[in-house]
């Protein structure tokens, strides 16, 4: 259920996944997406359907992101997607069908300390053809009140050596030793501070 006409830039680190064809690495694969300058995500309410979006944006690709802060209320149940845009193409792109066709050699985690301490749970609520997660859709819900960061993470996981590294059970991995834990490359990592009041 992505929403094409929600437009909000949220907090994320810009990087492109390269076009490769077989790199040093033992990559053979293709990854055509381009660069990520902006991530968008968009809070729907359980009780009310109401809708924030909030984002991260750094439209000149230059380090220097303006980034939404996050509010949600203490209690709350919200449905959770996730947009990806690149704002140096004119009109700009939407790169989330993009991930969403490559979803097998991608996944979105959750990480930071707003998830750590439990301030908020999230849960996948997609999965790729082989089904695994991707985390364009997803449902969060605000556990207790407090402050926290939430860092979004979009790692791009080809094959290396004919092998998948995207594999079952990653985002314990990640939650357990950081995105450096797994394989891949990272093509865009956002972070964001989020209260619950």
């Amino acid at each position: 259920m992505l929403k094409k006409e929600l437009f909000a830039l949220l907090a994320v680190g810009a990087v492109a996944c390269d076009d490769v064809e077989g790199d040093d690495d033992g990559h053979s694969h293709s990854h055509s997406h381009g660069l990520i300058t902006a991530v968008d995500l968009s809070f729907t309410a359980a009780s009310d359907g109401s809708n924030v979006v909030y984002r991260w944006s750094d439209a000149e690709d230059d380090g220097s992101p303006e980034i939404d802060d996050i509010v949600l209320v203490d209690g709350e149940a919200y449905d959770l997607e996730v947009f990806f845009y690149n704002e140096l193409e004119e009109p700009v792109e939407d790169v989330t069908p993009d991930i969403l066709d490559q979803g097998d050699e991608h996944q979105i985690f959750f990480t930071g300390s707003a998830v750590e301490s439990d301030i908020v749970d999230h849960g996948y609520e997609d999965e790729d053809s082989k089904g695994l997660p991707l985390g364009l859709d997803n449902v969060m819900d605000s556990v207790v009140a407090g402050n926290g960061d939430l860092t979004i993470i979009l790692q791009h996981l080809p094959e290396e050596n004919d092998s998948p590294t995207k594999t079952e059970g990653l985002e314990d991995q990640v939650a357990n030793g950081g995105i450096g834990s797994i394989g891949g490359d990272t093509d865009v990592s956002a972070t964001f501070n989020l209260t619950v009041e």
